[in-house]
């Protein structure tokens, strides 16, 4: 029978200077919080010496730390769902690596999953870095709440806790649990609540993101309302229509072209750009749930 009840799972890519460091302030919160836990840190390919660092903390911990060594860069998503997949524990905490989420608050979300929520976020207040985090978070939360009529104020915090059984088995295509969780999990709004957390100065290390973000979230985002639903058939029965109906709208494009009718092309092509988005990503949910694209090299 499993009695843990945390597993804390950290993606790391090239954080050599703060793996340790957020090593010992994840232990000390959950060791004050006294519940049984596991702390799951997974290397993406880094090209310091993170897997080094990794290596020396399992050593001096074999009871409540592992590691995952990936075979290949996968990036931060496919990262969170390798250590996702090796996790124990009946509630799964994930962190950021770069030391800016505090680990303190992981009892607080863990205890609002114990109160019934299924996903806890953390919701950074006082965003450290304007231009390249900022803006682009704020663009995503009110477009992803304008499209899905889900309110959430901080899809990017990585600071967040799952119930295991809706995280769990359930794999979502690059970028899609970064930006998109809780909504991608097709929970009801009422299974999901904020909790208030600093946003750290990043002591080692650089961002991986900046403003090129807001493009490829008004991309990502199109996708959204169809993919709330878990039963693959139906995505891949919403996928075969919007193909269907892309195909008609092409040829009323052709015709158009062809006859000088009444439909101008300009608007058909603008109609035909989003939809091939959605098929396009449609296709990139039907296959990472059953193609998982990370591989974990070692696992100790």
């Amino acid at each position: 029978m499993n009695d843990l009840e945390i597993s804390v799972v950290v993606p790391m890519h090239d954080e050599e200077g703060n793996a340790m460091q957020l090593y010992e302030e994840i232990k000390e919160s959950l060791d004050v919080y006294n519940k049984g836990y596991e702390i799951i840190f997974v290397n993406d390919f880094s090209n310091d010496d993170t897997l080094k660092v990794l290596e020396q903390i399992r050593g001096r911990d074999d009871n409540n730390f592992h590691y995952c060594d990936l075979e290949f860069n996968v990036g931060e998503n496919w990262a969170v769902y390798a250590g996702v997949s090796k996790a124990r524990g009946k509630v799964i905490v994930t962190i950021d690596g770069d030391i800016q989420n505090d680990p303190r608050f992981i009892p607080v979300l863990v205890n609002k999953i114990n109160d019934g929520f299924k996903v806890v976020s953390g919701r950074r207040e006082k965003r450290i870095g304007l231009i390249d985090r900022v803006i682009p978070s704020v663009v995503a939360n009110k477009l992803i709440s304008l499209v899905t009529g889900f309110s959430v104020h901080d899809t990017g915090c990585t600071l967040k806790a799952y119930r295991s059984d809706v995280i769990k088995n359930y794999y979502t295509p690059k970028g899609f649990n970064n930006r998109f969780s809780p909504v991608i999990y097709d929970i009801d709004p009422k299974d999901f609540t904020e909790v208030q957390v600093p946003d750290r100065v990043r002591l080692a290390g650089k961002s991986h993101y900046g403003l090129e973000r807001i493009f490829i979230i008004m991309n990502d985002i199109l996708v959204v309302p169809f993919i709330r639903k878990r039963n693959q058939e139906s995505l891949e029965n919403i996928r075969k229509k919007t193909i269907y109906f892309t195909i008609f709208i092409g040829l009323l494009l052709i015709s158009g072209v062809l006859t000088g009718g009444f439909w101008p092309s300009s608007i058909l092509i603008i109609i035909i750009l989003p939809l091939l988005s959605v098929i396009w990503n449609l296709g990139r949910f039907i296959d990472c749930r059953e193609n998982p694209k990370f591989v974990i090299k070692t696992f100790r």
